[in-house]
């Protein structure tokens, strides 16, 4: 009885692997009051890239969560089905 091992697509490893670069660069800018100095909108971008940081972190950790559970869903109808047969 062999069970077919599901690998996580390039693709979605890439996206993962960005948004969470993305956030941790964003928070980084943020505390470091990239932009602070700029007239009119100075006051706006380090709370900007605070913000946004945060999004793009709760987006890898919500896409994470999900790749986990489809993939151990679908190596429990692969089972599932291997058993039946």
């Amino acid at each position: 009885m062999t069970h077919s091992v599901r690998k996580t697509p390039l693709a979605v490893k890439l996206s993962l692997a960005i948004s969470l670069l993305a956030g941790i660069l964003l928070l980084i800018f943020s505390a470091l009051k990239v932009g602070h100095s700029l007239p009119l909108v100075g006051f706006i971008i380090p709370d900007l890239c605070h913000d946004l940081g945060i999004a793009f972190l709760v987006s890898f950790a919500v896409a994470w969560l999900f790749e986990i559970y489809r993939s151990v869903r679908h190596q429990m109808e692969s089972m599932r089905t291997s058993s039946t047969s």
